[in-house]
């Protein structure tokens, strides 16, 4: 019995230390958990603090919000003036009138372009048949001129052919005169 109890004795010794080391071990983890996360909150507040930085401080960010805020106000007005435009009613009849009137004036501005393109192609047509008509003339006259030149250089050319001293052969023989009673 003795034996018993001090092996009793023994493995409760044994027991309790080994509670002591299983103590220790989840101190031992739980001091490395804290420092793991002590390490992530010190990079967080260093990214916070560098983030603050690019922010540029309260001032900054206070002044964007009021940027923002009169953005939204701004758009909120031009949506109210757009919405009160979308509420008045318009005449149809005015517009349709006025849409008339629009296009009355495109037809009237083609028609006048169309006017002024067949006035200046008969223009132009009238100065090349006048320019034509000119050719023609200057044309006759450049003929006839020719043609006086050719019939001068004829003339001239047989007249080139006629001798002043008549050859024997052509002498005519001339008749004797016929005496006039006196």
């Amino acid at each position: 019995m003795k034996s018993r109890k001090l092996t009793e004795s023994a493995l409760q010794k044994r027991s309790d230390a080994l509670s002591r080391i299983e103590e220790v071990l989840l101190g031992v983890e739980q001091a490395a958990s804290d420092v793991e996360i002590v390490k992530t909150l010190e990079g967080g507040a260093t990214a916070l603090e560098r983030l603050n930085k690019e922010i540029g401080g309260i001032d900054k960010v206070e002044k964007i919000m009021d940027r923002v805020r009169e953005g939204i106000e701004e758009s909120e007005e031009v949506g109210k003036v757009i919405a009160e435009l979308g509420a008045a009613r318009v005449d149809e009849v005015e517009v349709e009138e006025e849409f008339d009137e629009l296009l009355k004036a495109a037809e009237e501005e083609e028609r006048k372009k169309r006017d002024m393109q067949r006035l200046k192609e008969e223009q132009i047509a009238r100065e090349k048949a006048e320019q034509e008509k000119v050719a023609r003339e200057k044309e006759r006259q450049e003929k006839t001129k020719e043609s006086a030149q050719q019939e001068e250089k004829g003339l001239v050319e047989e007249m080139k052919t006629v001798s002043l001293n008549p050859s024997p052969q052509e002498t005519p023989q001339t008749e004797e005169p016929i005496p006039l009673n006196t």
